[in-house]
């Protein structure tokens, strides 16, 4: 989709409010699980311990909306929330609000769970690849094949841990993709850049602390 004409960006809402309105009249079961785990931006991905939230239809989404506000569950009644390369999808100005809704729903000594492009790995591929900025576009900027694939910000290790803490969250630690069966989703999380033959990992993995 050309995101200059004007006619298939209204297909695409269009079809984004047919989905929620379909959500709505019928609802997808949740998992009988009495651990609530929320999956933002799930993407194309169903993993069936998840609550699954994306702003785009699909057969396995539970909610068609924007997964940065989550009024509709209670604070304090939810033990996991997995969301893998979804928070630089926003302006950075954003990010703040949207951490702290997100911890707003955790239980205490609950789980955020977070993969972000790792702006540190992204310059070291640049220079692998011959300083070629074209190579490092994608996970800079996002897609920006659709209205959703853009990406407004970035950060590394430091500057998340800061922003996470800032939001109120306790300990943060990195994480390993493959770990478990919540930290092994089929996402960029695990991907590596393949750079002249050297892979270098794309992915920056925290996990926060409630």
């Amino acid at each position: 989709m050309r995101l200059r004409e004007p006619l298939a960006r209204l297909r695409f809402h269009a079809r984004q409010s047919i989905g929620r309105l379909s959500r709505a009249l019928r609802p997808k079961p949740w998992p009988r699980d009495p651990d609530l785990r929320l999956h933002l931006g799930c993407g194309s991905i169903d993993h069936p311990g998840f609550i699954n939230i994306d702003g785009i239809d699909r057969p396995h989404v539970h909610l068609v909306q924007s997964i940065t506000d989550l009024s509709r569950f209670q604070s304090g009644s939810v033990a996991l929330i997995y969301s893998s390369h979804t928070l630089e999808h926003f302006p950075r100005s954003d990010t703040a609000r949207i951490l702290r809704e997100w911890r707003r729903v955790l239980k205490t000594g609950g789980r955020l769970c977070l993969s972000v492009p790792d702006f540190r790995r992204i310059v070291e591929a640049y220079f692998a690849a011959g300083e070629d900025a074209e190579f490092i576009l994608p996970p800079l900027f996002g897609g920006q094949d659709y209205p959703f694939n853009f990406h407004y910000t970035t950060f590394d290790e430091r500057s998340l841990t800061k922003a996470l803490q800032d939001a109120g969250f306790g300990s943060v630690q990195r994480w390993s993709h493959g770990v478990d069966r919540w930290h092994n989703l089929p996402d960029w999380s695990g991907r590596d850049f393949n750079v002249n033959g050297k892979q270098i990992p794309i992915s920056l993995n925290l996990e926060a602390l409630k």
